[in-house]
């Protein structure tokens, strides 16, 4: 019965059994260009360097991910587990030559 249970969520989300190609780096860790992504199974995590101004515009949706500066999109990902973006945050942290912030998004992965 569980895995009929099981079953029946997957399709009623829309998920198939494709998995997430394995990334290179370790312990979860992705980089790519512009950014680094470390995931766990209970949440996501995305750090990119942006510049001081303008301000990021940042877009938690469940199923992806937004990042823009000005004009420039920085990071748009597609997900293949959902979010709960009640439980997505992003802080900036000042760098040492202050022409630059570190921007860490956190996104907690839904458990439905």
């Amino acid at each position: 019965a569980a895995v009929q249970n099981l079953e029946c969520q997957a399709s009623a989300m829309g998920v198939s059994d494709q998995r997430q190609p394995a990334q290179a780096g370790m312990d979860g860790e992705q980089v790519a260009e512009g950014y680094s992504r470390t995931q766990t199974t209970d949440e996501i995590e995305v750090r990119l360097i942006i510049p001081v101004t303008p301000k990021p515009l940042v877009t938690f949706r469940p199923m992806t991910l937004k990042v823009s500066v000005g004009a420039d999109v920085r990071v748009s990902l597609d997900l293949y587990a959902r979010m709960d973006t009640d439980g997505c945050t992003w802080t900036l942290e000042t760098k040492k030559h202050k022409l630059e912030k570190l921007l860490v998004l956190t996104c907690e992965k839904s458990e439905c």
